[in-house]
């Protein structure tokens, strides 16, 4: 099923940064923009990595300057807010957003065409962006990338004395190494800084402004009649992978969730598939867990037993179910389920009383352990 959204709905930045992509790795880790590709909120970010699932969580590649230049003349692509009231508005030049198992933007400036992929790789802090670049106008193009970033905990920012080294194929800052591929030119520039403004995060009363560094420029000329693709691909374990290979592996890795349910209506096919997104592993337990939402939430007992059913056993990941029960069921106390996991050695907080129990065909949801009853039944745990 796809989401269209045409010019009427992206004419200017405020109306669309009213919705936003979400795409995440199963770890805890996501991409997350508005459908301007923008920033609205300090939590949004190209790459938030997830060094330890499911919750400790870097703000690695916060967004994407795009520009193309045709001749001398040079055009911004890219959209943001920026805190001294500054905005890069390419609104104007958007043909269309579509979510199709990953967000695609498609531009139209002076005859040059150019459709932008993102994609994220399962069980990797890995993300990989794709521009398809056709170039029908009679002057030489060049399409101009321009990422920035930040290496810190999700909801804070770089102090200005945070230094950022780069390399060829890697930015390193605060302990952290991020490492990059592209097919594209790479060249160093001299540092810049920018300071954005987070109008949703204006509005909840929450910090509004942040900051994130650059120091490298990614570029891809295109002749007259050419067409080329340019290639980026971040990851805190390896970048030797190839975009296509990523998107492919995320578009196949949809449409086995799809086949697994078994619905047939397009709406419930996509359900299934958004569903997925809020499963993550949790390294503390060694099992699988739900997420409360994203950007904010952690995985908590409460809401991960309310979403269970739904999550996994409509969509018939009934394995899924069995192991995130039996994460929470590892720290069960005397009849009590935690709603919050250790972390650093901490003792989980016991602050939900919640027994009920009932069976769905081939899986047994035992939430509770009542007295003189077993935490699982004999079948479930054959």
């Amino acid at each position: 099923m796809k989401w269209i959204y045409g010019k009427q709905e992206l004419k200017n930045l405020e109306r669309g940064q009213e919705n936003c992509y979400l795409l995440t790795n199963g770890l805890g880790g996501f991409s997350s923009m508005t459908m301007t590709g923008s920033v609205a909120r300090n939590d949004h970010a190209l790459l938030m990595a997830c060094v330890q699932a499911p919750n400790h969580r870097y703000n690695m590649v916060h967004r994407l300057k795009e520009s193309l230049c045709l001749g001398e003349e040079e055009i911004v692509l890219s959209s943001q807010e920026f805190a001294d009231g500054y905005k890069e508005e390419g609104c104007p030049y958007f043909s269309s957003f579509v979510f199709d198992d990953m967000p695609i933007w498609r531009f139209l400036v002076q005859g040059v065409e150019i459709r932008k992929e993102i994609a994220m790789k399962q069980g990797e802090n890995t993300v990989a962006v794709r521009y398809s670049i056709r170039n029908r106008s009679r002057k030489p193009a060049e399409l101009k990338i321009v990422p920035f970033y930040q290496f810190t905990a999700k909801g804070s920012e770089p102090e200005p004395e945070q230094k950022f080294q780069y390399t060829k194929n890697a930015v390193i800052s605060n302990g952290m190494t991020l490492y990059f591929q592209t097919n594209g030119t790479l060249d160093n520039i001299e540092e810049i800084q920018e300071t954005y403004f987070y109008s949703y995060d204006a509005c909840d009363g929450r910090r509004e402004t942040g900051l994130a560094k650059s120091g490298h420029i990614i570029t891809e000329s295109v002749q007259p009649g050419e067409e080329k693709i340019l290639k980026l691909v971040y990851s805190m374990e390896n970048a030797d992978q190839d975009a296509d290979v990523i998107i492919l592996e995320m578009q196949t890795y949809r449409k086995a969730l799809e086949a697994k349910a078994g619905l047939h209506k397009e709406m419930a096919k996509e359900l299934v598939k958004s569903a997925s997104q809020f499963v993550s592993r949790r390294e503390s337990t060694n099992g699988r867990t739900i997420l409360a939402g994203y950007p904010f939430f952690e995985d908590w007992g409460r809401d991960t037993m309310i979403a269970l059913p739904g999550i996994c056993i409509s969509t018939g990941q009934y394995e899924t179910a069995k192991e995130i029960l039996r994460t929470f069921a590892v720290n069960e106390r005397g009849g009590l389920m935690p709603n919050l996991f250790p972390e650093g050695g901490n003792a989980p907080p016991f602050i939900i009383r919640w027994m009920r129990r009932f069976c769905l065909s081939t899986v047994c949801i035992f939430i509770i352990r009542l007295p003189g009853t077993e935490l699982l039944c004999r079948k479930c745990i054959r």
